[in-house]
């Protein structure tokens, strides 16, 4: 039980219990009528100063007010019981106060308006608020293959993702406007540093146990940890994706998860063991020190789009929208084809694998052309960011444009199971 609150009542409290005890945040009940927790003001005032993982409060002084997340997980499973949550959300308005830094939202919905076949939409939109709430402490101050890496891949995907997709994505990611993919984008990284998301910190990479310069490969038996790498990840969302009798939260946040890995496998050091990804092996780009990964994550691209000023989802959303010009009618346009070459959705294991490899290569080419121990303490601002930005710019445009043809595979196949069960049903 909360020490710092009062609880009575039943359901209500037997869930808001439930979940600090399973995901260390406190869900508070209020004006609800099968269950409340009372706190007194100065505990009140007290409470909405912490900002430590521990405790996270968010608080409406002008209404009744509900705290949140008022889901977490466990290994991927919802806790229960999920049905109390429900019950007592749905009595009144749920507020929970987002991170605009963050790329979220302020998001107050009257759950009584929302289709009655979505009702776990808005306890996903509440998760994901919640997770990265859970982790702000602990967040490194850029997110693996950098936020604008992801937010961008994920613009750029909207841009050719079919009609039908678009509308199905909007509905799973309770999502109209067009950053409905690139609002997400990030959400992957931010569970893996919470308590109850950990066990996907592995799904972000594939340690490929090779020597570059010489010799770039990645060997699926031998390189993917038995905890699940970042292909066996894509596989497993992908097949939660296409299943409409999954939950409506588990097709949610596998949606999140694919759209995140695709952006993950086309990151050089995302597919390298060496140094764990570049990790381990300090170096200096425009005068400040990082590590190799840093660097390929987060610096070339700031430093290719002229430094992070002013929002990154427009920044991102330019960038975009450059590339998508190139795509269509630019540089890009005759390679476009054979980036879709690999592509089997029947096997998503081989597709991922095709795209890790390709990445992969890069680190012999262009990460670590002569070795990891040349590169240490060198300074990466100069020539190496020459030869380096051309390539995260093909390579963030690759994962975009792939991103929108799995997502658009996605859709069919649900759509197509869908079809099937409904004829059953007949």
């Amino acid at each position: 039980m909360p020490d710092r609150a009062n609880v009575t009542g039943n359901a209500c409290a037997a869930a808001a219990i439930e979940v600090e005890a399973n995901s260390g945040i406190v869900v508070v009940f209020e004006g609800v009528e099968d269950g409340k927790i009372e706190e007194e003001e100065e505990e009140k005032e007290e409470n909405e100063k912490k900002t430590d993982t521990d405790t996270i409060t968010y608080s409406d002084k002008k209404s009744p007010w509900e705290v949140g997340p008022v889901v977490g997980f466990n290994s991927g499973g919802l806790i229960d019981p999920f049905g109390n949550w429900s019950s007592c959300i749905g009595q009144s308005r749920a507020l929970i106060v987002q991170s605009d830094a963050l790329g979220l939202e302020i998001f107050a919905p009257d759950l009584a308006t929302l289709p009655s076949d979505r009702p776990h939409s808005v306890m996903m939109k509440l998760l994901s608020a919640g997770a990265l709430a859970l982790g702000l402490a602990n967040l490194p101050s850029t997110f693996a293959w950098g936020s604008l890496g992801h937010i961008t891949t994920a613009y750029l995907a909207s841009h050719f993702v079919a009609n039908t997709t678009e509308a199905h994505l909007k509905y799973i990611l309770y999502n109209d406007e067009e950053d409905y993919l690139a609002k997400i984008a990030s959400w992957a990284d931010s569970i893996r540093y919470t308590d109850w998301g950990r066990y996907t910190k592995t799904f972000h990479f594939i340690d490929a146990h090779d020597s570059p310069p010489n010799k770039c490969d990645v060997d699926f038996e031998r390189d993917c940890k038995d905890d699940g790498c970042v292909l066996t990840a894509l596989k497993n969302y992908t097949q939660q994706s296409v299943e409409p009798q999954l939950p409506f939260w588990q097709r949610n946040q596998a949606a999140k998860f694919v759209v995140h890995f695709i952006g993950d496998l086309h990151q050089p050091l995302h597919n390298e063991n060496v140094e764990k990804g570049g990790n381990g092996l300090a170096v200096t780009f425009d005068g400040r020190t990082f590590n190799l990964h840093h660097v390929w994550d987060s610096s070339i691209a700031e430093k290719l789009l002229g430094g992070l000023h002013g929002d990154p989802f427009k920044l991102a959303n330019n960038w975009a929208n450059q590339l998508a010009v190139e795509i269509t009618d630019g540089k890009f346009a005759e390679a476009k084809d054979a980036w879709l070459k690999d592509l089997d959705f029947s096997d998503p294991i081989s597709t991922a694998l095709a795209w890790s490899r390709e990445a992969n290569a890069l680190v012999c080419t262009h990460v670590l052309p002569e070795g990891a121990d040349a590169i240490v303490g060198q300074e990466l601002g100069g020539e190496y960011f020459e030869k380096a930005a051309p390539v995260i710019e093909e390579q963030v445009a690759k994962a975009g444009y792939r991103m929108a043809a799995w997502l658009d595979k996605i859709v069919e196949a649900y759509k197509d199971v869908e079809q099937k069960q409904m004829s059953e049903e007949l």
